[in-house]
């Protein structure tokens, strides 16, 4: 397996690829854990790499001109993903448990989101993992959880051993279920998440408590 995380930091910090001072601060500061660690937790470029695995492997655009065809992950998606999945203490235990995207619009924040909701609900061998594409209105919070559908209803793979309904991606395999909700939901309180993702977080009025329930959740 690759190790994209320095990859990206070596680009970013030599400026061939620009970044904001933010991103090149913090891949600095991933590649020094990388070479020398400063506490319990090791990068493990296999467990990291296993997310991009399920996307390139199984995962296709579900629309546009790229419709159909296997997800390619460009260099600093592939950064990203390994970076979030990839640093773990010796018990297994990711160091990192809340990433926040910011990207332009159109520029694949809904399928990355998708892709690490299904990567969540059948790959990361979590029993029972309960997966929730969040927001204030139900109709922004099925935005991803629809994408992520439309992925898994062109991924013969996923298909083939996961149910989906109007509202529901149940992996029967692990006892795991895919939801949207909405913060005027009456089941919020008492969540055990294992995946939460929360998009266009920039929009939400009166979000804040809609992300303490849900950070609780994924705390316990």
């Amino acid at each position: 397996m690759t190790d994209y995380v320095s990859q990206y930091a070596k680009a970013v910090l030599s400026g061939k690829i620009t970044a904001s001072r933010k991103i090149i601060k913090t891949y600095q500061h991933l590649r020094n854990e990388i070479e020398k660690p400063s506490g319990i937790y090791q990068f493990d470029e296999k467990r990291g790499g296993h997310v991009i695995t399920f996307f390139e492997k199984y995962l296709r655009h579900s629309q546009g001109k790229w419709g159909g065809q296997l997800i390619k992950l460009e260099l600093w998606e592939k950064a990203m993903l390994q970076a979030a999945f990839g640093f773990v203490d010796p018990d297994g235990y990711r160091q990192y448990q809340r990433v926040i995207l910011i990207i332009g619009k159109k520029n694949g924040k809904s399928f990355i989101s998708s892709g690490i909701g299904l990567y969540l609900l059948m790959a990361d061998g979590e029993a029972g993992p309960q997966i929730y594409s969040v927001a204030t209105s139900r109709d922004q919070a099925k935005i991803v959880w629809t994408e992520a559908k439309r992925m898994r209803n062109k991924a013969d793979a996923i298909r083939k051993r996961t149910r989906a309904t109007v509202s529901e991606i149940a992996f029967d395999q692990m006892d795991g279920t895919f939801k949207p909700l909405a913060s005027n939901a009456d089941n919020l309180d008492g969540l055990n998440s294992h995946g939460v993702l929360m998009d266009e977080f920039h929009q939400w009025k009166n979000g804040q408590r809609l992300y303490n329930i849900m950070a609780d959740g994924i705390t316990a």
